[in-house]
């Protein structure tokens, strides 16, 4: 057995360590991450707690979306423009933020008319500021995060990474003892706080490899041509995210912001098993976008690491949800609890749809892969709005779970031919060197 992991693992080394960092990532986030939640469940209010995950969860979407594809795009056209790396990355980080920042605003202000609980976001125009720049960062740290796993440099996102998470936490600590007016908004302006300071760590690797990277100034030249595939990755990307980030605003909508954070805690468990399939499969697409000879048998280790790695989980929640949530407080794990058991089952249907959706991203079938992908967000969040009618925060939750089982029957066939055989159906792609994308980039 020893012998069969040792060959496995190097056979994919690039994956294996590629994913290594990713994976370490989750761990900071998800261990300092929980630190911070059960922190905040500790010292503020249910409703204080529901406002800041559901500001959080929105400036996450609203980030994604601002973002405009180039997180993905870089990783798979960075390594190619040796010399004007620098000022490729410090122009797609710009228009990232900029773009996202407009957004939130835009959000913020209309906040009030979602909900209630939301009003907050526009109480002032302070908070208005707050939450755009919340939203820009979030969308330079993603396009910093994604650019190194490009560059093979995947260490630097888990440095950015812990520092960021143990700022955060550093911060809202001391605010929770020397702060009187603890409301949602502290607890989502240390987070903003944590993402400023860790973004020293890209900015010192930029200094140190400018030799390589070239100047860093930016080049508004190097967007020339971008649109359609920048595009087509960001539609991609948004539909594949949303959902994720759409659950709590829904929650908070349609039931309370109470309710959401009960459902965030639960949430906030599920997402560390939900994050392995998503950092295999992103790891496969960085590794693969160059070689696509061995793409099946690397197929073959990240799925079923995945399902693997996800039945453990499942059974760890199944005995142990109570447990795991009762760590944010009594009440959290008395309607937290089946919610969390429910939500793990997911990783089977999702690890199932990311590796359909990453083969489409490695072939370069990215339009397709976009359309499909939005269908089956919108019938997913179609089907959490008529669960939580029928039946609350449990109906909400079986809803989203039904609707991704049905995307993994879906999406089964093509998995599994592709990682059957040596050679699939899309083995005659044009190789990536062919693709416009490389081309369109460069300057006239």
């Amino acid at each position: 057995m020893l012998s069969l992991i040792t060959r496995l693992i190097r056979a994919n080394k690039l994956i294996v360590t590629n994913a290594g960092a990713m994976i370490g990532t989750m761990g900071v986030n998800g261990v300092l991450g929980f630190a911070f939640w059960w922190l905040a469940a500790r010292r503020f209010t249910p409703e204080a707690v529901g406002l800041a995950s559901a500001a959080f969860s929105a400036s996450a979407l609203v980030g994604n979306i601002g973002v405009l594809g180039f997180g993905t795009f870089l990783i798979g056209e960075i390594r190619s423009h040796r010399g004007r790396q620098g000022s490729l990355i410090t122009t797609a980080l710009l228009v990232a933020g900029g773009a996202s920042a407009a957004l939130g605003a835009l959000f913020a202000l209309g906040a009030s008319h979602l909900s209630v609980d939301l009003r907050p976001l526009s109480h002032s125009p302070l908070a208005v500021l707050l939450f755009a720049v919340g939203c820009g960062l979030s969308s330079v740290a993603m396009v910093a995060d994604w650019t190194f796993i490009g560059l093979l440099r995947g260490q630097v996102q888990l440095v950015r990474n812990t520092v960021m998470s143990v700022v955060k936490l550093l911060l809202l600590w001391g605010v929770s003892i020397f702060v009187a007016d603890r409301v949602g908004l502290t607890i989502f302006a240390t987070i903003i706080a944590g993402v400023i300071v860790s973004l020293l760590v890209p900015a010192c690797m930029a200094l140190i490899r400018r030799s390589d990277w070239g100047p860093c100034r930016p080049r508004w030249s190097l967007l020339r041509g971008v649109g359609k595939p920048a595009l087509q990755h960001h539609a991609l990307n948004l539909a594949l995210q949303a959902p994720t980030f759409a659950l709590p605003l829904l929650v908070t909508t349609l039931l309370s912001a109470r309710t959401n954070g009960y459902f965030f805690s639960a949430f906030l468990v599920a997402s560390f098993l939900l994050y392995v399939p998503s950092t295999l499969t992103m790891a496969l697409y960085a590794v693969s976008a160059a070689d696509t000879a061995a793409l099946a048998q690397k197929l073959r280790f990240t799925l079923g690491l995945s399902f693997v790695l996800g039945l453990a989980a499942n059974l760890l929640f199944f005995f142990g949800s109570h447990f795991l949530l009762s760590v944010f407080g009594a009440g959290y794990a008395s309607h937290g609890s089946i919610i969390l058991v429910i939500l793990g089952m997911s990783v089977f249907p999702f690890s199932l749809k990311n590796h359909f959706m990453t083969i489409h991203r490695i072939r370069r079938h990215i339009g397709p892969a976009a359309v499909i992908a939005i269908g089956f967000t919108v019938f997913e969040l179609a089907c959490a709005v008529i669960g939580a009618h029928l039946g609350g925060l449990e109906g909400l939750t079986l809803g989203w779970v039904g609707a991704m089982y049905l995307q993994g029957i879906l999406t089964l066939p093509t998995v599994y031919r592709l990682a059957r055989y040596s050679k699939g159906p899309y083995e005659a792609t044009a190789p990536l060197s062919a693709s416009m994308a490389t081309p369109v980039l460069a300057e006239k």
